[in-house]
């Protein structure tokens, strides 16, 4: 067995050989041992490293040169000045529309008119002071002279009673009673035309105003159906105004609303018929609930009619369609009831027509 002093011997150089280990020693030539240093400073450089790791960051700072380049955008401005250029060379273009499309409110609404309405005329030309044929007088606008047309020639208060015969298609159409009521006191003046099937009143016209040297002068005219709609003949602006909105409409002297108009007929004939002999034509503005138009009507020859209140001679009066979908109106106005209307016929392009016949007249 060896002795202790040898087997602590090889123990010691046994630990020496592990911490050499440990420590990093190399044998060297000589036989003696290094302990190498090196890792040591290797691993303080490894710390010291780290912080320049953030110095990469200045190179993203560099896009911030960038911003110079917007002085690219300046160009942009001239492109824009360019472009506003553009809007201003293109606002005469929409000009023209704007003036084709202002009589496109003529066509409106010609399929509502009510029996004694007509469709409105599309080219409202000339003036409501003209009148074209035989007798022809700018008097009061609408070809009569002032006073001829006055209170006095206008027929008193009265109600006249109307079978109405229509036909659509081939599809007879009866049971409907019209009423006009016709009052007045000189000075003002209320008609009112209604039509009824029994006892309830389908379709309504009113037209209030006064009695002027030069005839009727409406005021107010409104139209009932489903519901009620109305305009006003605004005469000391000169405009007419109506309640559903529409745009406002110039009005012209002599204006007549869609159921005054008639009454005016028979009273410019009543004044002098002779003015407005067969052939003649009256041109006068007509005003409904949604526009106003000319009118132009033609005189035709006298005819007999036969009526359910007998058999009249009356002046026979046209309304001159002047478009494809208008619609003809005629009037028969008979002298021996002051020019009051026996008949009105309305007849549609199809076809179809609606004829207001007099069954009776009676004092108010």
């Amino acid at each position: 067995m060896p002795s202790w002093p040898r087997v602590a011997a090889i123990g010691a150089v046994v630990l020496l050989l592990h911490a050499a280990l440990l420590l990093g020693a190399r044998w060297q030539p000589g036989g003696h041992l290094e302990i190498a240093q090196r890792q040591v400073v290797t691993e303080v450089r490894l710390i010291d490293p780290a912080p320049p790791a953030p110095r990469p960051d200045p190179p993203p700072a560099r896009p911030s040169a960038a911003p110079p380049k917007p002085p690219v955008a300046k160009p942009a401005p001239a492109r824009t000045a360019a472009a506003a250029d553009a809007p201003k060379r293109a606002r005469p273009q929409p000009r023209p529309p704007e003036a084709r499309t202002s009589p496109s409110p003529s066509p409106n609404a010609t399929t509502d008119a009510p029996v004694l309405a007509a469709a409105p005329v599309a080219e409202g030309s000339g003036d409501a002071a003209a009148m074209v044929g035989a007798g022809a007088s700018g008097a009061q606008g609408i070809g009569f002279a002032a006073g001829n047309a006055g209170a006095s020639h206008i027929h008193p208060s009265a109600r006249l009673s109307f079978e109405m015969v229509a036909l659509r298609g081939v599809q007879p159409w009866k049971g409907v009673f019209g009423q006009l009521d016709w009052r007045h006191d000189g000075d003002r003046y209320e008609a009112r035309l209604a039509l009824k099937v029994l006892f309830k009143t389908v379709r309504a016209q009113v037209s209030t105003g006064r009695i002027s040297n030069g005839g009727l002068a409406p005021e107010r005219f409104s139209e009932t159906r489903r519901q009620g709609e109305s305009s006003e003949l605004r005469r000391a602006e000169s405009k007419v105004v109506f309640s559903n909105g529409a745009p406002e409409a110039a009005l012209e002297p002599g204006a007549q609303d869609r159921l005054s108009v008639v009454l005016q007929l028979g009273a410019m004939l009543a004044a002098d018929d002779e003015r407005h002999p067969p052939g003649s034509r009256i041109l006068m503005q007509v005003v409904g609930v949604k526009d106003a138009e000319d009118w132009t009507f033609e005189v035709l020859e006298d005819a007999t009619v036969s009526v359910p209140a007998g058999q009249y001679r009356a002046r026979h009066l046209i309304r001159i369609p002047r478009r494809p979908d208008d619609y003809r109106m005629d009037i028969w106005l008979a002298p021996d009831l002051g020019y009051l209307p026996v008949q009105m016929r309305q007849t549609q392009q199809n076809g179809d027509v609606i004829d207001l016949l007099l069954r009776d007249v009676s004092p108010l």
